[in-house]
């Protein structure tokens, strides 16, 4: 690089310096001019009045209604286990859960494949969970084991 080269690189910086140095003094000034037009209230508004009238008025209380009975509508399923929600009402099973008693097992599998107690996890009280006991091949209804799983 020649002497013309540096100086011609050496005044393009310095113009980029003070463009820069412009551009930020121009943004500072801007912003004291606009936080100086902002009214500095020290005093707070009286809002006593309206705090007094929206204490005596009465507020309506709206209670919202929580499902607990299953909708009346034909063959519909909530929890997707099979059973519609009318089936699940007479068996006193759970229309929100698939497995009302945590057992693994789905409550139609129970009704329908194993004849084991939806309400019960361990119908044969031996100890062990109906689903357990299914996917590790013994009859939960009793000893023994599960030769043939059933299908649906």
């Amino acid at each position: 690089m020649n002497t013309k080269e540096k100086t011609l690189v050496l005044k393009i910086i310095i113009l980029f310096i003070a463009i820069l140095v412009v551009i930020v003094a121009a943004a500072s000034l801007s912003y004291l001019l606009l936080s100086s037009r902002t009214p500095k209230s020290t005093t707070l508004p009286d809002v006593s009045k309206s705090v007094e009238e929206t204490t005596t008025q009465e507020v309506p209380v709206v209670q919202e209604e929580v499902e607990t009975e299953p909708q009346e509508i034909p063959g519909l399923d909530t929890d997707k286990d099979g059973l519609t929600d009318a089936e699940e009402a007479e068996l006193g099973t759970d229309f929100r859960s698939s497995d009302t008693d945590k057992d693994g097992l789905f409550d139609k599998e129970e009704i329908t494949l194993y004849e084991t107690d939806p309400l019960d996890a361990d119908t044969d009280e031996d100890g062990y969970l109906d689903g357990a006991e299914v996917d590790a091949g013994y009859n939960p209804n009793g000893s023994g084991k599960l030769f043939e799983v059933p299908t649906l």
